[in-house]
Order: C-alpha cells, then structure tokens, then sequence
C-alpha cells in the first residue's frame, strides 16, 4: 500500500533561534525529517527565512543537500536600547498562502508538518483541518504558543526529538549490526560503489529486509555510522550531505577532505566542554593536542560537519551591525552523542 503524503514547511528563523536559546544547539534537518516520515512519504519540503541575512551563511546549502527547497523571505531587524536585535518578518504568512495553493492544487497531500512554535500558526491549522487535512506542529518545548497544542491532531515537541537519541549500553544485538555495516562498507568500496549513508542502508537491507537501527535501541542510522567509526572499523566525511562512509585506512575523501581517524574526534569532543563559547584559537589548541597536523582544517572540517556550531553575536555599534562568531559544541549531533556517551 502506497504510503500518504506529507509536507513540511519550515519557519527556520523561528526553529533555529528557539534551538540555540533553549537547548544550546542548532536545528537537525535530519531529525525534522524523520520525524515527518512517520506520517508518509514527503512530498514537498521547504525552509523560510531571510537567506541573505548573514547569521544563516552557509545553511542555505546544506538545507538543499537534504532535499529542502530555501524560499526566501524579507524581514526586518528592530534594535532595543541595548543594541540587541529583533528579527521581524512575514513568514507565517508566506506559509499561510503556500498551504492553501498545496492544498487545492495537490489533494493527494495528507499531513503538513509546520515546523514552528508561533502562535500564529494556529489560524492555518484551523483552516487545514477543517478541509480534512492532518496538521503537525514541531515546535521547541520553551518557545511553543500553547495554543498550537489546542488546535493542532498532535504536537510534536523538538525537545522530546532529540532527548530519544540516546545511546544504550552495548549488547549482543548492536556489536552485530556494527559489524554488518563494517562489512557493507568494505564490500562497497571494493565494488567502487555508492558509499553514503542511504546507500549503506540499502546494501544493508539487501540481506536483512527486516534491518531497522531503532529495534535494537540505536535511534538513527547516523548514530549507527558513528559507533562504527568509533570502533575504528571506518571513516566518516560529514561535511556535506548526505554524509559518505570510507574503509579505515583511507585518508582523503572523494570531496577532498582529511579523513580524522576515531582516536582525534574522541579527544576532541570529549575536551570541548559543552555549552561554553570558544575562540577558533582555543579550539585549534586542543586539536593540537592529538597531533592534527592543520588545525585550521580539522576546525573547518568539525563546522561543515555540524559538529561545532556558529553562533553569530549581532548587535549594533555607532549605528553598524555588527557580528562576532562564538564556536559551541553541537550537543545533539549523533557523532557527538555517540563519542561522549557510548563507550
């Protein structure tokens, strides 16, 4: 049977600074994602926000890498006293018009997931519902109108998202898989086939067509990917999407990039302390610490990879905005997760 499908529309301004003030990280395209698939098949998937607004440099890309079309919206930025900026727009109502053309020109479409907190939002899910349609909420527990839950058929919190990815303690069941994806991953090398994270998948399912990570308690196939690195079977190149797997004892991936061996993002991760701003001078020292020959590659590698993040100061001064980077740890990436919990 044919699954239904879903929408997703992505308010990302709303999302992201909600992400970063209350739990200290940025967004997880991948996580939103998963979450949708619960309900069908996405059909269409999209991000709003102010894309030349430089506090987003560099997501625009990594959204499209994942199958998500950026539509630009203009906003408006309002200092206070202080100099602290407020960032106004439309985006709720560019959402509003793009739910009733998707409605009346796509009626096959089931769910829209509404990945936002703002109140607002609940005059289009009225609307939605009452043409029959399944409307869905994903909104950060702290920054969430109650009023969405009110009206929407579920809510679904981005806290509860990411506090499921846990790691268990290793059994039986995980070393298996762990060393079924070592195997796919060397049998795919050696064939010169496609070696990203869905395609691994896939060859994994060609034997087992019954696999699924979360039945034996690892909540994403990412999470998945990353104990296998840990273990020091493989390689992982995550600066880009879909992220790809290479055999251990490669070194450049096919992007060109260095490929880190397990024993650097241990130290690494394990060092940076989480929710505390660094310096990229401070960061760098601790990579050299576990003899990366360039520092400034390694750094640049954990950003495109997520694994640090940019939290972009942005104030006004005589009258200029401003911006300064501070560099935190992304608590919630799987490669994170796995490397600080899983042992």
């Amino acid at each position: 049977m044919e699954r239904p499908n879903v929408v997703v529309l992505i308010d990302w301004e709303n999302i992201k600074f909600s992400t970063q003030e209350h739990l200290n990280s940025p967004p997880d395209i991948i996580t939103l994602k998963k979450a949708a698939r619960k309900y069908g098949k996405i059909a269409v998937a999209r991000a709003y926000a102010n894309w030349g607004d430089l506090v987003h440099e560099g997501e625009m890309e990594r959204l499209f890498l994942q199958d998500i079309e950026p539509i630009f919206v203009q906003t408006r930025n309002i200092s206070d006293a202080a100099g602290n900026i407020t960032v106004k727009g439309s985006v709720d109502i560019r959402i509003a018009c793009d739910c009733m053309e998707l409605l009346f020109k796509n009626p096959e479409i089931a769910t829209f997931v509404l990945v936002s907190g703002d109140g607002g939002f609940s005059h289009i899910i009225s609307k939605l519902k009452a043409y029959g349609k399944q409307a869905i909420p994903i909104g950060v527990r702290s920054a969430t109108s109650a009023q969405l839950g009110a009206v929407s058929d579920e809510l679904l919190l981005y806290d509860d998202l990411i506090s499921g990815l846990t790691i268990r303690r290793s059994d039986k069941d995980v070393a298996k898989a762990i060393e079924k994806f070592k195997t796919a991953v060397n049998e795919i090398r050696s064939t010169k086939g496609k070696n990203t994270l869905d395609f691994v998948k896939a060859w994994l399912k060609k034997g087992d067509a019954e696999f699924e990570e979360e039945n034996i308690g690892i909540p994403s196939f990412r999470h998945l990917a990353y104990l296998a690195e840990m273990k020091g079977f493989v390689k992982i190149d995550s600066t880009s999407e879909p992220a790809a797997v290479y055999m251990y004892d490669e070194t450049i991936s096919a992007n060109n990039n260095t490929l880190y061996e397990h024993e650097v993002w241990k130290g690494f991760i394990r060092d940076v302390k989480e929710n505390l701003p660094y310096k990229i001078g401070d960061l760098k020292d601790i990579a050299r610490k576990y003899n990366v020959q360039n520092a400034n590659n390694f750094i640049e590698n954990a950003i495109k990879s997520q694994i640090l993040w940019v939290q972009k100061k942005r104030y006004l001064k005589e009258g200029e905005t401003i911006y300064a980077n501070e560099y935190l740890l992304n608590i919630h990436h799987p490669r994170v997760q796995v490397y600080k919990t899983a042992r």
